[in-house]
């Protein structure tokens, strides 16, 4: 066996090992049909079990592991998606790596460096860190406090760097119409800006990371019954940082078309050391309003929304205040930085779910595996329990 290793996988990846598995091991293909994921994992695993596991020691083997990927996820606040532990490298089903992704784990202890720092300056150190690689930067910008956040840091750096990524509109038409006009920029109006980055190229650096960075509960936890407090999600934030900010910048280019990323491009910008260490710190002083999380109280059932999206504005209008101030501090636009809500920006710039995405699954070398070259793999590379001897 030559086992590869995976960062990224697609519904369509697992579709399809899924059932080379179940042929491999003569599981009757009618059980295709049972599902694996969403809230209710659990209870249709107990049913596998009964119908058909029970039969097949292999695959029950094989996909020991699902659960507990499933569980994890759950944990941190998500209902689909993958976990990648940047800390130990933690395998689950698949065979994964985290050691070419360029975001080695911190541990979480005080940084006396960054103490005296504010939040600006080491938004700019860390878009200084990007820029230094001398490449382009397809830098996605919604018009959210996220991006915007970021975008102003690495104007004021590195301008004539940036490919500004926008999807049909932004929620900040005045930054767009003072600034990023004159920048190089797409706006991308099929939906498709998962396809339109160059990551063979170009730094990829979207922002999906920003509301996980401050501390949001965590998107699909709607679905899962979980009853948010101000500590169990101060709890949680760890364990996103742990198991989950490796993993969200690489669905960006799940429509791009090339074969290779070069890895040394994968930089999401809000967890790079000096901004890291920073929160690390902050986190460590506890739980406050305004700061890490939304505010949240736990005798008012109202605070307790089904994570960020679905926050109240004159909620979201107390968080994020480091980014507020950092907007303010360079637009002096204080109607957006302090008056912008919340709004789901991804929509605007790409249809999602689709039932398929061109990238079934990137390899930890930046390969990419689509539905045209897997089968030029064998399947069983994928899988961290495959037995050599079953042949």
């Amino acid at each position: 066996m030559n086992r590869k290793s995976l960062i990224n996988w697609s519904r369509s990846f697992i579709a399809y090992v899924r059932k080379k598995s179940y042929e491999h091991f003569d599981v009757p293909l009618k059980h295709l049909n049972h599902h694996w994921g969403g809230r209710d994992a659990w209870e249709n695993y107990q049913k596998r079990k009964k119908l058909f596991l029970k039969d097949h020691p292999e695959v029950r083997h094989l996909w020991q592991d699902w659960l507990r990927h499933r569980r994890k996820l759950h944990q941190v606040g998500f209902d689909k998606g993958i976990v990648l532990n940047r800390r130990t490298n933690e395998q689950f089903t698949f065979n994964t790596s985290v050691d070419t992704l360029e975001l080695p784990y911190l541990e979480y202890k005080h940084y006396p460096e960054v103490e005296n720092f504010g939040w600006s300056d080491l938004m700019m150190k860390s878009a200084e860190i990007l820029a230094s690689k001398g490449k382009t930067i397809d830098f996605f910008w919604s018009g959210g406090v996220d991006s915007t956040a970021a975008l102003v840091a690495l104007n004021e750096i590195c301008p004539k760097q940036l490919h500004v990524i926008i999807g049909h509109s932004t929620e900040y038409p005045e930054y767009y119409d003072k600034v990023v006009k004159h920048l190089d920029h797409t706006i991308v109006l099929d939906n498709n800006t998962f396809g339109t980055a160059s990551p063979d190229k170009h730094i990829l650096c979207p922002c999906g990371h920003g509301d996980e960075v401050f501390g949001s509960a965590g998107f699909g936890r709607c679905n899962l019954k979980y009853e948010d407090t101000p500590d169990k999600i101060y709890k949680t934030w760890e364990l996103k940082r742990e198991y989950k900010w490796t993993s969200g910048t690489l669905r960006f280019i799940l429509d791009w078309e090339g074969d290779k990323i070069d890895m040394s491009n994968h930089m999401p910008i809000y967890i790079q050391p000096p901004l890291e260490k920073w929160m690390i710190n902050e986190h460590m002083k506890g739980w406050r309003e305004a700061l890490i999380f939304g505010p949240m109280d736990e005798n008012n059932p109202d605070t307790f929304l089904n994570g960020v999206n679905n926050m109240k504005d004159e909620w979201y209008l107390k968080y994020k205040m480091p980014l507020r101030d950092h907007i303010y501090k360079f637009t002096k636009d204080k109607e957006y930085a302090y008056g912008k809500t919340k709004v789901v920006s991804l929509p605007r710039g790409q249809t999602l779910n689709k039932p398929e995405y061109k990238v079934w699954a990137i390899l930890d070398d930046g390969t990419i595996i689509t539905k045209d070259n897997i089968s030029s793999y064998d399947w069983r590379d994928f899988f961290h329990h495959y037995k050599a001897e079953w042949g």
